[in-house]
């Protein structure tokens, strides 16, 4: 029987050890745990096995493309998601770090390499190939399917995160298949910063011409991990249901999930809904699960974690028109009505007239925030024509 282990940390101190018995995986926690590492794995003398386990550790991983680069980098199967933690597990989201058993983690022996500007445009124009600075000795993951890396970034100098020094943003470059993309996560972004949703702090980069999005991680706080799980995660689901059409979470199920378990609950949910009317006038119809994520609190509650990845997607025609989440009984982007947010606020047992103000509130602030933010673009050198396909709903 194939069985191969991983020590699995939060915040620096051992928690369990994830087991691989053949193709299950299986979690223990250590007798000294002091957290729980997910809300569907409550800290108890038990084994948890592969329905629990799988959800939790398998959504830490890339996905799609990203993946399949990774694993044929290292050499690994695609298929397996332990042996991908093996190599890169060191830095997932949140507060989780998964070392091999007989691995040691060089913390507090390590300096800080920093990366130099002709190194970053390198590490740039490899990420197809190389992603998550892959086979540059860092045990880094981060879940999607946008080719990204995490790096350290300190006082205007850049530098290889470690087994001691944890990844502070994220990179995204340019992508030659969706022309503009990091102008338009940078201007979706601001926008929804300008109406009120909380967003972690975007920035556009040119480093010897090349231009790139830094992303500050808000799991990352004054050197503290900040412990998170994102909806798939939260409700059990692997990565490839994290659209509703493929059997996935749905507007409600993550609404119940923070009325039940967020310590700012009526706040939250509110939040959940703004981002829902904002995803769907700037036609991001990827709004899937694993784009929502909750913040473990020490009380053992959660609260809803800022907004990311929030991208302006039918101005690319070949991107599905299939919303990530249904809006009432409405499937795709263009058979959105009034009657469709209806049928949402009845879902959620809230008022209607909650939703349709809210949505009254953005159209009316979008159009002179969005004029505001090009200006500033432009004056950046920073500005994508693409911004300018970005018809929002009337």
């Amino acid at each position: 029987m194939k069985k191969r282990k991983l020590n699995v940390y939060l915040l620096g101190k051992k928690a369990g050890i994830l087991t691989e018995y053949n193709t299950n995986m299986r979690f223990d926690y250590e007798p000294t745990a002091e957290n729980k590492i997910s809300i569907r794995m409550p800290l108890l003398k038990k084994t948890y096995t592969d329905k629990f386990a799988r959800p939790f550790f398998e959504n830490l991983i890339p996905e799609a493309d990203i993946k399949k680069a990774i694993t044929k980098k290292l050499g690994i199967s695609n298929n397996n998601p332990i042996s991908l933690l093996f190599e890169i597990g060191g830095d997932c989201a949140g507060a989780i770090s998964l070392y091999p058993i007989d691995y040691k983690p060089k913390i507090q022996n390590e300096k800080l390499k920093e990366i130099t500007k002709n190194e970053f445009v390198e590490i740039l124009n490899n990420l197809p190939k190389s992603p998550l600075l892959s086979g540059n000795d860092v045990r880094l993951s981060l879940a999607g399917a946008q080719p990204k890396l995490a790096i350290i970034y300190k006082n205007g100098k850049m530098f290889f995160p470690n087994d001691s020094f944890f990844s502070t943003h994220i990179i995204k470059k340019e992508n030659n298949e969706y022309k503009g993309i990091i102008e338009n996560e940078y201007f979706c972004m601001r926008l929804a910063n300008e109406l009120g949703l909380e967003i972690p702090n975007v920035e556009i980069k040119k480093i010897k011409g090349t231009k790139s999005l830094f992303i500050k991680r808000y799991d990352r706080e004054d050197d503290v991990r900040i412990h998170q799980e994102d909806f798939c995660q939260c409700l059990g689901f692997v990565s490839s249901k994290k659209y509703q059409k493929d059997g996935g979470p749905s507007i409600k199920n993550c609404f119940n999930f923070i009325e039940n378990h967020s310590s700012m609950a009526g706040k939250d949910k509110k939040r959940l809904i703004q981002a829902v009317v904002f995803n769907y006038l700037i036609g991001n119809n990827d709004a899937h699960a694993k784009n929502f994520s909750m913040l473990h609190q020490e009380d053992g509650y959660f609260v809803l974690a800022p907004f990311y990845d929030l991208v302006s997607t039918t101005v690319y025609p070949e991107l599905s028109k299939f919303l990530a989440m249904k809006i009432g009984n409405a499937k795709e982007s263009n058979q959105v009505r009034k009657e469709n947010f209806i049928e949402l606020a009845d879902d959620l047992s809230i008022k209607p007239n909650f939703i349709l103000k809210e949505i009254e509130r953005q159209k009316k602030t979008i159009a002179k925030a969005s004029d505001k933010i090009k200006k500033e673009m432009k004056k950046q050198d920073i500005f994508h024509p693409i911004l300018n396909k970005i018809s929002f709903v009337d």
